[in-house]
């Protein structure tokens, strides 16, 4: 099996690969950068805390409206329940269960 020579990139595709390389990479190293002078002002900082919890809300809320067909009342009574045990106990772990929980015996009471 005879292999042919790998061609060389032409110079503008490397300065296009080049180019998004620099742009990718400075948003990375750009909050490093600004973390060097001290710190934050309390209220940008609040915003950066609050970025996952938004972003796992408009990531998971949509598949939980469509995760159980044919049963509207089971998804808001589990939505209701995980949303109230968090809000007053706080945790991870019993809102998921509990919801789940709620979901299943709902759907079985309704048949």
């Amino acid at each position: 099996m005879v292999m042919e020579p790998v061609h060389e990139i032409p110079i503008p595709l490397f300065w296009i690969i080049a180019g998004m390389m620099v742009v990718t990479y400075l948003p990375r190293l750009l909050p490093f950068y600004l973390m060097r002078r001290g710190r934050l002002p309390s209220r940008f900082q609040r915003f950066l805390e609050l970025i996952p919890c938004t972003a796992l809300g408009a990531l998971i809320l949509p598949g939980i409206f469509t995760s159980v067909p044919g049963y509207p009342v089971a998804v808001v009574l589990g939505i209701g329940f995980a949303v109230g045990w968090s809000w007053f106990r706080g945790g991870m772990m019993m809102p998921v269960v509990g919801a789940i929980l709620v979901v299943y015996g709902t759907m079985q009471v309704a048949g």
